[in-house]
């Protein structure tokens, strides 16, 4: 998958800005040759994922008490 451009309008900083990061990630993703490192590497994207979720809803929970 690559993305070769992207027509854009005022206000659509954040499409642009989620189309280069997801072609950067997808620049990495074929250039990992090991599958046990392609699943480490999504392992980690989910944990940190959880962590994010997780420190967010902590944080909630300290406003509201």
């Amino acid at each position: 998958m690559s993305i070769d451009s992207i027509e854009t309008t005022e206000g659509d900083t954040h499409a642009v800005e989620r189309a280069a990061l997801l072609d950067d990630i997808m620049s990495e993703a074929t250039a990992i040759d090991d599958l046990t490192t392609l699943k480490a590497a999504l392992a980690e994207v989910r944990r940190q994922r959880r962590l994010t979720t997780d420190g967010a809803d902590s944080t909630d929970n300290v406003d509201s008490g």
